[in-house]
């Protein structure tokens, strides 16, 4: 055997012992998205697997099936290995964009400012509304500009906010209650009723906008069990 056949096989022998095949799981999951990773728990109600070295966690009526595949990998470097993972990922069809602490932001920040926007409506529309006037003072009118006023510049802030993917729903849920809002307010001021009528008004109004905090709180509820994430 001449030196250089045997420098070759040399050569392909360690290339091949410092590769190794391991073992991963591809969680394919009711809305079609999947999931290429090490399952490290699975229980009855739900399924955690380490996806690039974050947990993640999936319950199991949202996994439609898991596939085991085999990936070769070099031992020698996890830095590679961790690239490697992260193209199948995002070859699959996964949104690389849907990183949990970008999607905690976002849901902290939305709630932040929709919290802002109950106090304010709250403390004006009461002083607003009193249903023992019979007309509605320039006061009482400016208090319902100025709560318009804020929720269309909570809507801009909202717009303008980075979003993952994943949380795109919660914010037109979010934004739909902010508009219905502001069309029920521009009722009032168009109608120039009476503060007991308007109140009437605006009771009717409300249940709109409690049905569509409830498909709020609902939404948010699904992002936090499909990614796992931690409020």
């Amino acid at each position: 055997m001449s030196k250089n056949v045997k420098i070759l096989f040399f050569s392909l022998f360690a290339g091949l012992f410092f590769v190794s095949v391991s073992l991963a799981e591809t969680i394919v999951l009711k809305s079609g998205k999947t999931v290429e990773g090490k399952i490290t728990n699975r229980t009855n109600e739900y399924t955690e697997v380490d996806f690039m070295g974050v947990k993640l966690k999936y319950f199991n009526d949202q996994i439609e099936k898991i596939n085991e595949t085999k990936t070769a990998t070099n031992s020698t470097d996890p830095a590679q290995e961790k690239e490697l993972i992260s193209i199948k990922i995002k070859g699959s069809g996964a949104d690389s964009s849907n990183k949990v602490d970008d999607i905690v932001d976002f849901i902290k920040r939305l709630d932040g400012i929709n919290n802002k926007i109950d106090s304010i409506v709250n403390e004006r529309m009461s002083k607003a509304l009193d249903p023992k006037a019979v007309k509605m003072t320039d006061q009482q009118y400016e208090s319902i500009k100025s709560v318009i006023s804020a929720t269309k510049e909570r809507i801009t802030e909202v717009e303008k906010m980075k979003t993952p993917t994943s949380c795109k729903l919660l914010k037109e849920i979010f934004l739909k209650k902010c508009k219905a809002r502001i069309s029920g307010l521009d009722e009032l001021l168009e109608k120039s009723l009476p503060p007991g009528e308007a109140t009437k008004i605006v009771e009717r109004q409300n249940k709109e906008i409690s049905e569509i905090s409830k498909k709020y709180s609902l939404e948010q509820q699904r992002i936090i069990k499909e990614y796992g994430v931690k409020l």
